[in-house]
């Protein structure tokens, strides 16, 4: 799967992923508007760091409603090497991400809602 199945004017959810042994389902997520996934993508591939989504993106869940997904999941120590480098990235999202990581995390899952009309 690749950037052109997603689609880019849905929200987009994060949360962290803490292993098998460890996952805690009740872990806080963040939420991220259609046009604030638009600037982090962007800034992302401006920097040459685009891999950070497109190395792991996979179809792996849906959403209550049936709504298809693709998610990316990379290694928390990544996500915030990455992301401190970037422009724009919400504050909200950087602490949450960084106490996550104090919590025992290991990824950040990044769900993105599937383009159907592509398949």
């Amino acid at each position: 799967m690749s950037l052109i199945h997603i689609m880019y004017n849905e929200p987009v959810e994060f949360y962290a992923y803490y292993g098998f042994s460890n996952h805690k389902k009740d872990s806080a997520k963040y939420v991220i508007s259609p046009d604030d996934v638009n600037i982090f993508l962007n800034n992302l591939e401006n920097d040459g760091e685009l891999f950070l989504i497109t190395n792991t993106l996979q179809s792996l869940w849906q959403r209550e409603n049936g709504t298809l997904l693709l998610t990316a999941f990379p290694s928390i120590n990544d996500f915030i090497d990455i992301t401190t480098k970037l422009n724009n990235v919400p504050i909200e999202l950087m602490d949450i991400v960084k106490q996550w990581k104090e919590d025992g995390a290991c990824e950040v899952n990044i769900d993105f809602a599937q383009n159907m009309s592509l398949i």
